[in-house]
């Protein structure tokens, strides 16, 4: 099943609902086209049957089939925290603190230079998701980045993206979501992202936080936004955490 499940992850590009359906119809497949396809994954794979796949993943609306991911997948097993936006120095003391409580820390969408950047100040515990991992496979052709994998671990639902599909609704606050209980805006980000997480992570009984000077430059972005804690301080942090 296991192998179904990457290949039918494959062909349909990541989608959760073309995945539920072929699945509930019991779509006939061809061995040679499975074969075929599977081959042009070089990452791990780990699906919603396997017994280490998340288990808070596990509960949230439409868990992923299945989840790509290239280096430490027990650090998802740890306590973790969703940061949202990018290291800068007027976040640094409050990402110091958490890194110092051996939490797993989930990044999204991070470049090259900000997850390299990330890696040098904090070089384990770091969970990287990524929207099409098959195009963020780069860190891997760094000489010393074998080491760096038993540390730290890229993950994503989707091994390659299609242009012609909108994964807007699907992907973002399913990731951050599920395996993390706790979410922590860093950086300015978009009021429309802000609502959407916000809603689903809401619905799913999940603390959303912002960081007291992203939330000042910005406020009247936040205004209408509801159930969102705002972060003025490290004792803050330290309860978040617990």
């Amino acid at each position: 099943m296991e192998i179904i499940l990457l290949f039918l992850s494959l062909k349909y590009w990541g989608e959760w609902a073309a995945i539920y359906n072929s699945l509930q119809k019991r779509e006939k497949l061809i061995e040679q086209d499975v074969i075929k396809t599977i081959k042009k994954v070089s990452s791990n794979f780990l699906t919603l049957l396997d017994q280490n796949y998340c288990t808070n993943l596990k509960t949230i609306y439409r868990p992923p089939f299945g989840i790509y991911y290239i280096g430490n997948f027990d650090l998802t097993k740890l306590k973790t925290i969703s940061l949202i936006g990018k290291l800068n120095t007027a976040n640094k003391k409050y990402i110091d603190f958490i890194f110092q409580k051996n939490i797993g820390i989930i990044w999204a969408y991070l470049t090259k230079k900000e997850i390299t950047n990330v890696l040098h100040q904090y070089p384990k515990n770091n969970i990287f998701y990524h929207f099409d991992l098959a195009k963020n496979y780069f860190l891997l052709h760094k000489k010393n980045f074998t080491d760096l994998l038993i540390k730290n671990v890229f993950i994503s639902e989707i091994w390659e993206t299609n242009n012609s599909i909108d994964y807007s609704q699907q992907i973002n606050e399913r990731l951050f979501c599920g395996i993390s209980k706790r979410i922590l805006i860093i950086d300015d980000i978009t009021e429309q992202n802000v609502s959407s997480l916000t809603n689903f992570a809401n619905s799913e009984e999940i603390s959303v936080n912002i960081l007291k000077n992203v939330y000042l430059k910005k406020a009247k972005k936040f205004k209408n936004i509801k159930k969102i804690n705002v972060i003025e301080n490290l004792e803050q942090i330290k309860t978040l955490l617990e």
